[in-house]
């Protein structure tokens, strides 16, 4: 009977003891969590601040640069060569549209008459089928000057040589000829032949592979028999013909690039030459 007290104090002890342990436990968990939830939100913190500051950069980067300019600096001048490439040489590299042919001693020497100015005149005002400034009007009067000596370098012609009496003389003739028939043909052709830069660009690019030789039973530029029965059937059907193809004409002339513009401007060119 006198050792049941001290039985009970051992229990009670050992309860203690466990339920301490327990709460120590709990402590340590709780206080674990909660490092593990800073931690956790510092980390997000962190982040979402790196997203904003590099959405605020994205959204301050400027839109576009701007370069300074001095206007009073001169454009730099193209040479004869690469006005030629750029230009000149779509007519002028197989003497399409009657044009003089690059280094042909034959095709220059009747128009040398006329001296390099008067060439340069005629190239600056446009003449025949020839635009004003070969279509492109930021062309320099120097540098078409420099293009037509780059395309009689070869043609062996000397702008530079004082002109020989007796070869004026012999040369005036034919000079007054080529004129005639010039204003003759200027007189018969309507404005577009020579206003039609677009026109006549997309012939020169594009058209002329059959219609300068009437290949693939295509009409002639130029040849009034073997357009009048195609204009009988009016404007538009041309048009329509050259957009969507015809016999052996593919639609476009085969350059899918080209816009409906682009081909009826090269249609009526083609139609002023039979006018």
């Amino acid at each position: 009977m006198e050792q049941h007290p001290q039985k009970q104090d051992s229990t009670s002890l050992i309860l203690m003891i466990a339920g301490g342990a327990v709460l120590a436990l709990a402590v340590i968990a709780l206080l674990s969590n909660l490092g593990s939830t800073v931690a956790k939100n510092s980390v997000d913190d962190q982040a979402k601040k790196d997203y904003q500051q590099k959405a605020m950069t994205a959204v301050l980067q400027p839109v576009g640069n701007v370069a300074a300019v001095d206007k009073s600096l001169a454009p730099v001048e193209r040479s004869g060569e690469q006005v030629y490439n750029a230009v000149c040489g779509a007519c002028h590299a197989t003497g399409l549209l009657n044009s003089p042919k690059t280094g042909s001693e034959a095709d220059w020497s009747v128009r040398a008459s006329l001296g390099l100015d008067g060439l340069v005149t005629s190239a600056i005002n446009g003449k025949g089928a020839m635009p004003a400034r070969g279509g492109n009007p930021s062309i320099t009067d120097k540098e078409i000057r420099s293009a037509i000596v780059f395309m009689t370098a070869d043609t062996g012609i000397d702008w530079d040589a004082p002109a020989d009496g007796n070869s004026a003389a012999q040369d005036a003739e034919p000079a007054e000829t080529d004129k005639t028939e010039t204003t003759a043909a200027s007189d018969k052709a309507p404005a577009v032949m020579v206003n039609n830069v677009a026109g006549i660009n997309t012939y020169a690019k594009n058209c002329y592979v059959c219609h300068d030789s009437g290949a693939a039973g295509s009409p002639k530029l130029g040849d009034t028999t073997a357009w009048s029965e195609r204009l009988a059937k009016g404007q538009d059907a041309l048009y329509d013909s050259a957009i969507n193809g015809v016999n052996a004409m593919p639609a476009r002339g085969g350059n899918s690039a080209l816009s409906d513009e682009d081909i009826q401007a090269a249609v009526d060119y083609m139609i002023s030459t039979v006018k």
